[in-house]
């Protein structure tokens, strides 16, 4: 009995302590996914990824039925990216940073050249996907379709 009470106490005390002591983290790794600007950036993914399935259809019936339904789902996707930003991607940069790594990023995407990257990685994003739907995707669907 002895035992379980100390197993009990324990347990609580351990737990206590990483609440504590995870929690400035996590705060940390919040404050850096708005300086980032990740749910803008997600949106704008979405939206770049979207934007070319919309154009490959010919038919202006079908791609008009596409915009209405995209956009009748944006609350939803809006939603899940918020949830995907304050959980999911806490939680997985908890497993790859130390708080002092989230300290040094936050550190770079303060700075000057940390907001020009930000600024223009939805570009960056947006030319290597038309680069590899133009170049690259092809050769792959070609490659697939010949096996």
């Amino acid at each position: 009995m002895n035992y379980f009470i100390v197993y009990i106490f324990l347990t609580i005390t351990i737990g206590y302590h990483q609440v504590c002591f995870s929690q400035p983290k996590q705060e940390k790794i919040i404050e850096l996914t708005k300086l980032m600007k990740q749910d803008s950036l997600m949106e704008k993914v979405i939206k770049s990824t979207l934007g070319p399935l919309l154009s490959q259809q010919n038919n202006l019936k079908t791609r008009l039925a596409m915009e209405k339904k995209i956009n009748e789902m944006l609350p939803l996707i809006n939603e899940m990216n918020e949830k995907l930003l304050e959980n999911d991607l806490v939680k997985i940069y908890m497993n790859y940073f130390t708080e002092t790594d989230i300290d040094e990023l936050i550190k770079f995407y303060s700075s000057p050249i940390g907001r020009k990257l930000h600024s223009v990685s939805p570009t960056i994003t947006k030319e290597l996907i038309t680069i590899v739907n133009q170049k690259y995707l092809p050769i792959i669907l070609k490659t697939v379709s010949q096996n």
